[in-house]
């Protein structure tokens, strides 16, 4: 044994004499400020201007090797001209270090290239010429310029706007700015404006009016293009919101009476009962409590809790098996009676497994999950339990699933009228888009009529009316408005109310009230104020679904995004 530890141990020694490895240093932050970003613009007699941006970064840390700078087309003819340098050298276009990328057309997308710097300072500059800046009105020629991006992740030290424009044009009133505060300074044949200590994403909008005609004679095209369209719209706008509004009054107005000519008469409201007018499972109760007649996923749980309160099922609270889950919830067959309906095998077979006998055990939440992604297992059976019952007629069925199928029909018909209304913009105006909007509308109401379509039959409409009044007091107690009648409220109806998706409420009203008495079928790890059960209320409603079964800045050229890494 000795000679085989005898090199690990002469390893050991050797590796305690060395001298212990040098700290590695702490990596410098990476940051970068632009200690200025400024701006010249010189307005040109046709409407065009002349731009030339410079910031001058300061790096720290690093390395960085690269420069970013989108441009915006919007409110231009174009953008064109561009030239880009790096320290007062103008770059030759690529993708390489020491070139510059300059792509796209809206926006214009320009990245400078250079080799890695850090703790250094250096000045980038780009130029280029914006067409159809100045707009035209009867009024006034309008220079509405964002100068600064709107969009950075640094700060900027200073900023200076300088504006100059022709001779012959002549300022109506002092330039505006909007954004952060800035001084403006106005001299022959320029303005300019000065901002300091800027923070990120803050931007600086200029706006400055001349004589009519006193700037351009040019009109820009996309101002035309926007008079043409507003024109087109105004045109077309009384005639396209009249068939929108015809089409969503009068279509919903034929599509109520459709529906309202065939509606059973709603039984009178007699108020909530107190207590149960029957003994049926809460799954049934869920089922015609819901204006499909048809269980909502809640009801699951209300049967779990129902099987539970009988003897069938037990809870309790273990250890979690995994170190990400350090609690879980067992269920576990006690019996398996012979009466259980067919919901209620169904739930059983997906907790334990086909045939299981009693003392199975499993994993409540997972399992109850699984019950979910298969809900129609379970529905199913329940909708067979409904028509056996007569509770169900088959001409009402129908009926709901040809209004469903056709306010669907609607909603298609809508977005075809989209994609066409998206066609036609160009030629009848934004007015366009009234009629496919009112189309959708019509089918959102269709839509809900359709689910107010009920598919029980008479008999049905009468056992479901007296389990909603026992329903509207289960809702009236979790919201203190109805009386406690009996001091075991709280497990005498926890099936129900959860049957019903107001298990966390019905919960929660007793947990206030300090009522919570904890069912003997549940088994928390150690004595508690029912936090465990709560839990596992939680849990398992999360699992089954507890839901009920039943200041802009104007408009502006210019803007855009920058950035340096």
């Amino acid at each position: 044994m000795l000679p085989r530890l005898l090199p690990l141990l002469l390893w050991a020694l050797w590796t305690a004499a060395l001298p212990p490895a040098p700290a590695r240093p702490a990596a410098a932050a990476k940051s970068a400020r632009a200690e200025r970003y400024d701006v010249d613009v010189t307005i040109q007699p046709d409407g065009s201007l002349l731009a030339t941006e410079t910031v001058v970064f300061a790096y720290t840390g690093g390395p960085f090797t690269y420069v970013t700078r989108d441009i915006p087309a919007g409110r231009t003819d174009g953008l064109t001209g561009f030239e880009a340098y790096m320290d007062g050298t103008r770059l030759p276009e690529g993708g390489q270090t020491g070139q510059v990328e300059i792509e796209g057309r809206d926006p214009v997308h320009v990245v400078w290239h250079f080799a890695p710097t850090s703790e250094s300072v250096h000045e980038f500059t780009l130029t280029y010429q914006a067409l159809g800046v100045v707009q035209k009105t009867a009024a006034a020629d309008i220079l509405t310029w964002q100068a600064l991006p709107d969009e950075y992740d640094y700060a900027i030290g200073s900023s200076t706007i300088t504006l100059t424009y022709p001779s012959a044009a002549r300022l109506l009133a002092a330039p505006t700015t909007e954004g952060v505060p800035a001084s403006v300074q106005t001299g022959d044949e320029q303005v300019v404006i000065t901002a300091r200590d800027l923070t990120p994403d803050t931007t600086l909008i200029v706006d400055l009016r001349f004589a009519p005609g006193s700037l351009t004679t040019a009109t820009p095209a996309w101002q035309a293009r926007a008079e043409a369209h507003a024109a087109r719209t105004r045109q077309n706008a009384p005639f396209l919101l009249g068939l929108a509004a015809l089409l969503l009054f009068g279509g919903g107005l034929l599509v109520f009476l459709a529906w309202h000519q065939r509606q059973p008469a709603p039984a009178p409201d007699s108020g909530p009962r107190a207590t149960p007018p029957g003994d049926l499972p809460p799954a049934l109760v869920g089922a015609l409590s819901s204006a499909s007649g048809e269980p909502g996923t809640a009801a699951a749980l209300g049967t779990l809790f129902d099987l539970a309160e009988r003897g069938v099922v037990a809870i309790e609270q273990r250890t979690g098996g995994s170190w990400f889950q350090s609690k879980q919830f067992i269920v576990t067959l006690q019996e398996r009676p012979a009466g259980l309906r067919s919901h209620e095998q169904v739930l059983t077979e997906y907790l334990f497994g086909p045939g299981a006998a009693p003392g199975a055990t499993g994993p409540l939440t997972e399992q109850m999950r699984k019950l979910i992604n298969r809900w129609r297992t379970f529905a199913g059976p329940v909708k067979v339990e409904l028509q056996q019952a007569g509770w169900l007629d088959v001409d009402r069925q129908r009926r709901r699933g040809l209004w469903t199928a056709s306010a669907k029909l609607l909603l298609l018909a809508s977005f075809g009228l989209l994609a066409g209304a998206l066609a036609l913009r160009g030629a009848l105006g934004d007015a366009v888009f009234a009629v496919p909007a009112a189309l959708l509308l019509l089918s959102i109401f269709a839509l809900i009529l359709a689910e107010h379509v009920s598919p029980l039959s008479d008999l049905g409409l009468s056992e479901a009316e007296r389990w909603k009044r026992f329903g509207q007091y289960l809702t009236g107690v979790t919201r203190g408005r109805e009386a406690i009648t009996r001091p075991d409220l709280f497990e005498r109806y926890l099936a129900y109310a959860a049957g019903l998706g107001l298990a966390a409420g019905w919960l929660r009203f007793f947990q206030k009230r300090g009522e919570v008495a904890i069912p003997g079928w549940f088994q928390p790890l150690a004595a508690d104020d029912g936090a465990s059960f709560a839990a596992m209320i939680a849990a398992t409603s999360a699992s089954a679904g507890s839901g009920a079964a039943g200041a802009g800045g104007a408009a502006a050229a210019g803007g855009g995004a920058s950035g340096t890494g």
